[in-house]
C-alpha cells in the first residue's frame, strides 16, 4: 500500500486515505442502523438524529482530511441554498437555486482555471465535491417544485407533470437535518456517486428492506469483493503502467516527430490509462456505499439473491465493450447522466433538450477549453453515428457472420474514436490539444464529415416497418433473436440515458 502510495501525488493520497476511512466507518455505520431498524417498535434508543449526527460529522471529518479549509465552499453554498428553499416560493424555488449553485460552481471554476496547470497535472481541489453537491441541492429543489406542481395538478388541472418526474418529487421541505445529511452523507461527498433525495432517505427509514420483508441490510461481500478486487487491478496498473504514459507526452516534441500510426497508438493508450483512477475512485465509492448498505436495491425474483446497484457509476466492462460512442457514454459516470436527464433533460422542449443537456454538462464540468473542444467533438460523432448506424446496420442483420463483423468493425471504431475525442479533455488547453489534432491531420474529424456524406448522398436509411420483418436467429447455439436485442438495450438506455421520452409523458 505504501508502494502505491509514494507513486502517486500528495493530494490524491489524502483522497484515497479519506476514502479508505469512510470505507471503514461504513461498517460500523451499517451496524447503527441495525440497531435502529431493530428497535423502532421499542423505545429506541439510537434516535434519528443520532442517525444524522452518525453521518454528518464523520463526512465532514473525512472532507476536511482531504481539502482541509476548503470545505468552507461546501457548508456556505449548502446553507445558503437550505435557506433559500425556505423563503421563496416553490414556483421560482428550483430556479433560484438552481442559477446560485451553477454560478457558485462556476466562479469555483473559474479559480482553478486562473491558478490550476494543466495536461493533468493539476492538484485536486473542492472543485469535485463541489460539483457532487451541486447535483444534490438542485436535485432537492427541482424535487420540491415539482411536488407543488403535482399538487397545483391536482387541484387546477392546469399542469402535466411525466411519471419520471413524479417518482422523484418531494411534498415536504426537508428538515436542516436530514437536509445536512443528505447533502454531507459520507459515502458520496467526494466523489459521488448521485443518489436521489428519496431513495437516500428510504435508505435510512429502512423503506427498502421492509419492502422485501427484511430486518436488516442482505449480506454484501459477494458484491464487495467485486469492486475490490478491481480497485486493487487499478492500482496495481497506476503502480506500474500509468506512470510509464502520462498525458504530458502529447506535449513532447518526440510524440509529434512520430509517425501516424505510433501517434494513434499512444494517443488510445495514454487515453485508456488516464480512465484507470476514476475507475478506482468510482469503485471504492461503490463499495463504500454497498457495505453501508446504500446501494441495496431489493432481491432477485429467482434465488432472492440481494442486488446492489443503487451506486454503480460506471460499468467498466460495458464502456470498453460499447459499440457505438452512444453506449459507452450510458456506462460512463452513470450518476451524471441521471442529473443531466433530471435537471435539463425532461424538463425542456423536446426541440432544446440535446442543446440544454449539453450545455449544462459543458458549465457543471468546468472552463477549461479542452472540455468544449471534446463535448464538440463528441456531439459530432454522435449525429454522424447515428446516421450511420440508421442506413448501415439493418443491411447485417440478415446473417450472424456479418453481424458480429459488422460489431467487431464498430468497436474498433468507438474504442478509436473515445481516444480521439477524450485527449483534449485531459490534456485541458486549447492550444495542446489543436497541435495534436493539427499533428493526425484531424483524421476523426475528416473522416467523420466524409462517411456522413457519403451515407446521405449514397445509402437510404432503414424502412420504417423493416423491423417487422427481421428473421428469429436460432436460440439452441446461444444466439437471440435482434429485435430481442435491441429492445434489451434500449430498456438499459432509457433507464440511465436519454431516449423514449414519450412513453414518460402523460
Amino acid at each position: 500500500m505504501f508502494t502505491f502510495l509514494d507513486t502517486i501525488p500528495p493530494d490524491q493520497v489524502s483522497f484515497i486515505c479519506s476514502q479508505l476511512l469512510s470505507f471503514i466507518y461504513a461498517f460500523i455505520f451499517r451496524q447503527i442502523l441495525f440497531v435502529h431498524f431493530d428497535h423502532q417498535k421499542q423505545s429506541n434508543f439510537i434516535t434519528k438524529n443520532f442517525i444524522y449526527f452518525s453521518i454528518i460529522i464523520p463526512s465532514l471529518i473525512f472532507s476536511w482530511l482531504c481539502f482541509g479549509n476548503q470545505i468552507f465552499h461546501l457548508i456556505l453554498l449548502s446553507l445558503t441554498c437550505y435557506i433559500i428553499l425556505h423563503i421563496f416560493d416553490h414556483k421560482w424555488i428550483h430556479l433560484v437555486t438552481f442559477f446560485l449553485a451553477m454560478f457558485y460552481l462556476s466562479i469555483i471554476h473559474i479559480n482553478r482555471l486562473v491558478y490550476g496547470n494543466f495536461a493533468g497535472t493539476y492538484q485536486m481541489d473542492i472543485s469535485a465535491p463541489l460539483m457532487i453537491l451541486v447535483q444534490k441541492i438542485t436535485l432537492i429543489a427541482f424535487s420540491l417544485h415539482d411536488g407543488w406542481l403535482i399538487d397545483q395538478t391536482n387541484h387546477h388541472h392546469h399542469h402535466t407533470i411525466n411519471n419520471e418526474r413524479k417518482k422523484y418529487s418531494i411534498r415536504q421541505k426537508p428538515s436542516f437535518l436530514q437536509y445536512c445529511s443528505y447533502v454531507f452523507d459520507f459515502q458520496t461527498i467526494l466523489c459521488g456517486p448521485l443518489i436521489f433525495y428519496n431513495d437516500y432517505h428510504d435508505y435510512l427509514n429502512g423503506n427498502i428492506i421492509k419492502k422485501f420483508g427484511l430486518r436488516h441490510f442482505p449480506p454484501v461481500a459477494k458484491t464487495i469483493w467485486k469492486s475490490l478486487l478491481t480497485c486493487s487491478i487499478c492500482a496495481l496498473l497506476t503502480i506500474k503502467i500509468v506512470p510509464l504514459f502520462p498525458i504530458s507526452y502529447l506535449q513532447d516534441e518526440d510524440f509529434f516527430n512520430k509517425n501516424l500510426a505510433y501517434k494513434i497508438l499512444i494517443i488510445y493508450i495514454v487515453t485508456t490509462c488516464a480512465r484507470i483512477k476514476y475507475y478506482f475512485a468510482w469503485k471504492l465509492s461503490e463499495s463504500i456505499c454497498n457495505v453501508s448498505g446504500l446501494g441495496f436495491t431489493g432481491l432477485t425474483g429467482t434465488d432472492n439473491q440481494p442486488v446492489y446497484d443503487l451506486a454503480i457509476n460506471i460499468r467498466i466492462f460495458d464502456f470498453e465493450m460499447a459499440l457505438s460512442q452512444h453506449d459507452a457514454l450510458q456506462a460512463w459516470n452513470i450518476s451524471t447522466v441521471k442529473w443531466l436527464r433530471a435537471a435539463a433533460h425532461i424538463r425542456m422542449p423536446k426541440r432544446y433538450r440535446a442543446m440544454a443537456t449539453f450545455a449544462l454538462s459543458a458549465v457543471w464540468h468546468g472552463f477549461y477549453p479542452g472540455y468544449y473542444l471534446t463535448f464538440a467533438t463528441a456531439c459530432l460523432f454522435m449525429a454522424v453515428s447515428k446516421t450511420i448506424r440508421k442506413s448501415v446496420r439493418y443491411r447485417f442483420l440478415h446473417s450472424k457472420y456479418l453481424l458480429n463483423g459488422y460489431h467487431c468493425l464498430t468497436w474498433i471504431i468507438t474504442r478509436l474514436m473515445l481516444a480521439y475525442l477524450a485527449f483534449p479533455f485531459i490534456l485541458l488547453t486549447l492550444n495542446d490539444s489543436i497541435r495534436v489534432y493539427q499533428s493526425i491531420y484531424w483524421f476523426g474529424h475528416i473522416l467523420a464529415i466524409l462517411a456522413w456524406s457519403i451515407v446521405l448522398l449514397i445509402l437510404t436509411p432503414e424502412p420504417k416497418n423493416h423491423e417487422q420483418e427481421k428473421p428469429i436467429q436460432q436460440t439452441t447455439n446461444g444466439y437471440v433473436d435482434e429485435t430481442t436485442k435491441i429492445t434489451k438495450n434500449n430498456n438499459q438506455r432509457k433507464k440511465n440515458g436519454f431516449i423514449n421520452d414519450h412513453h414518460h409523458e402523460e
